[in-house]
């Protein structure tokens, strides 16, 4: 049938190629703001918040993204696509239930980040699941719901993601399904990688 079909996979281990498993340099904005009293704080925030007064100076360190490839395997179009993570497991309990949008890979701003793509037939793009970096070691998942002020997580533990490639503009495409399960040391930032990975059809929801 003429219909688009979506795909989404990682790869598994420290050792996952490229932008499956990739150290970039992270960019973080440090704020100086001054406090009633006579001392002042540095504030670390992303360069995408504003800052409520003072001075900015970028700061940059090393970083660790875990990403997701998102394929569309159909004859015709996937419009409108978004991925989602729909439940969050530590180590088999679940910390989170509310789905929220996943970030693409590379987009400048928030807007471009969680706008909806349309995939061609075999063409391929990344979308960013977490990440962990030298100045937050925490697990910090890509979400949209993580820009709104949730924090990331800090206890170690394998943390099971429960994720989905949707196309919503598309009659009849079949939407993809993945768990990931990756390993966080809590501490050490550079030790994040992605120990089990399975996609299932959409007939086979895995939850």
């Amino acid at each position: 049938m003429l219909r688009p079909r979506l795909s989404i996979a990682a790869k598994v281990g420290k050792g996952a190629e490229g932008e499956y498993r990739e150290l970039v340099r992270v960019r973080y904005a440090q704020v100086r703001t001054a406090f009633p009293s006579a001392s002042s704080a540095f504030l670390i925030r992303p360069p995408t918040a504003a800052p409520e007064s003072g001075e900015i100076q970028a700061k940059e360190c090393s970083g660790l993204y875990i990403r997701a490839s998102v394929c569309n395997w159909g004859w015709v179009a996937a419009r409108e696509c978004r991925v989602f993570v729909k439940r969050i497991l530590l180590d088999r309990k679940e910390i989170e239930h509310t789905p929220s949008q996943l970030a693409w890979k590379g987009r400048d701003t928030i807007g471009e980040r969680f706008a909806p793509q349309t995939l061609m037939r075999s063409h391929k793009v990344f979308v960013d699941i977490c990440a962990a970096d030298e100045f937050v070691p925490q697990l910090q998942v890509k979400s949209l719901r993580a820009t709104e002020g949730y924090a990331p997580y800090s206890d170690a533990g394998l943390y099971a993601f429960e994720i989905s490639a949707e196309s919503e503009g598309s009659w009849l495409c079949s939407p993809a399904f993945l768990q990931l399960e990756i390993r966080h040391d809590g501490r050490k930032w550079d030790e994040l990688e992605v120990v089990r990975a399975r996609e299932r059809p959409w007939w086979k929801k895995l939850w």
